[in-house]
């Protein structure tokens, strides 16, 4: 079977004016690759014409399909354009469809299929040759419950993995707000009282050659968020220290890889080496949370002015920081290894989803019931409903034309 032999999308739009207080799905509405619907908006706060769905209805994003943006509403409401609906059917279940939409044949088979570049688009036209295995309507619900009892139990497990990286995350920033603030250690330390612009100096290229990346080769690109691809500016044979600048992570520090480029969308930081240790002004410059010194427009910039004044405590020996550096590298070593086995459990966990909708589809994850209706039989139904619902279309059309051509005799008549 074919998806086009089961399914047709609906073309029913409206002004969602009309719509008023009706819910708004649109494509960001959408959890890419789960089906998960993370809000929804209002439909008299959307402007030009909407799709109309209803409860149980499927929606698919046809926009950037690689996304694989599908759900199953559980209410009425409009959707964008960019969404195909396909009605809920008597004849086949829309979970079904929705679960094969999610295996990753199928997002593969219409990221293939796109047109356009910039916004690259799948039209229903190349889904609907996309085979699809139709089983009997009862099996078909056996295989949405089984999957969603599995899919439930790995869910459980991914949350947890989560809550696992969340207090990784909380745990780093308190090593780093106990480095700062010498409580790491239990010796007592001589600490001086500064800020960030009396303890270095940072630039964004002022002083510096820009060169030409292709003379040297392949080696790490630094830019405002950290590693990058982009083309480079200025090549340094050494570490560096550098602070993102430009970009909605700028703020973090980094120290580059030696012989590295580094573009102008970071500042490289300078500073009295004798004094200072480089890993620690780093782990001292990650502490402050930069990023919140940022500007509030869609391209966050940080700027000297605001970084200078910042004040900070940093130990009048150089023995002592490398002492807070060697504890503070410890802890954080020890949660870089246990953010990797949460990693690898995280993709464990997306394989096996993609292995259950596998053995779905093909038969293997449900037993089959000789007495269920047979797949045949349920196949003559629809095409018996599709065939009717054609007639029934052909026939308002002829009507509409009826009508039309009636109305424009009365017309002339009249002149």
């Amino acid at each position: 079977m074919q998806f086009g032999d089961l399914a047709d999308p609906s073309k029913v739009r409206i002004d969602p004016a009309k719509a008023g207080a009706s819910k708004y799905i649109g494509l960001e509405h959408i959890e890419s690759g789960t089906g998960k619907l993370i809000g929804h908006g209002i439909a008299s706060d959307v402007r030009s014409t909407k799709s109309i769905f209803h409860k149980g209805d499927l929606l698919y994003g046809k926009l950037r399909p690689y996304l694989n943006k599908v759900c199953v509403p559980a209410f009425d409401g409009v959707c964008s354009t960019d969404i195909l609906v396909f009605p809920r059917s008597e004849f086949a279940s829309s979970k079904y469809f929705f679960f094969r939409m999610l295996a990753e044949d199928f997002v593969r088979f219409a990221n293939l299929n796109v047109s356009g570049v910039q916004h690259p688009r799948v039209d229903f036209k190349k889904l609907a040759t996309f085979p699809i295995p139709l089983p009997p309507l009862a099996e078909q619900h056996r295989i949405v419950a089984k999957i969603e009892e599995l899919f439930s139990d790995l869910d459980a497990g991914v949350e947890a993995l989560k809550k696992v990286k969340a207090e990784l995350k909380r745990y780093r920033q308190a090593v780093l707000k106990a480095a700062v603030e010498g409580k790491l250690l239990s010796k007592n330390i001589k600490w001086i009282d500064s800020t960030l612009g009396k303890t270095v100096s940072i630039s964004s290229g002022d002083g510096l050659t820009k060169t030409n990346r292709s003379q040297y080769g392949a080696y790490l690109v630094y830019g405002g968020n950290g590693i990058t691809g982009k083309h480079s500016s200025y090549m340094f044979e050494d570490e560096k220290l550098i602070i993102g600048r430009v970009g909605v992570h700028c703020g973090n520090a980094h120290i580059t890889k030696p012989r590295s480029w580094v573009t102008d969308n970071a500042f490289v930081v300078s500073f009295d080496e004798a004094r200072f240790d480089k890993r620690f002004l780093c782990h001292l410059i990650v502490s402050l949370d930069l990023n919140k010194y940022a500007s509030s427009t869609a391209q966050p910039v940080i700027s000297q002015r605001k970084l200078y004044p910042i004040a900070v405590s940093i130990p009048e020996k150089i023995e002592d920081q490398r002492q807070i550096v060697s504890e503070v590298e410890r802890r954080l070593s020890v949660a870089e290894e246990v953010e990797k086995t949460v990693n690898a459990g995280l993709k464990e966990a997306e394989r096996l989803r993609q292995s259950i909708l596998k053995r779905a589809f093909e038969g293997k994850l449900v037993p089959q019931d000789p007495s269920d209706e047979p797949a045949s039989v349920l196949l003559e139904r629809i095409r018996s409903a599709r065939e009717e619902d054609k007639k029934s279309r052909s026939s308002e059309s002829v009507k509409d034309r009826g009508r039309t051509s009636e109305a424009r005799s009365k017309k002339e008549k009249k002149r």
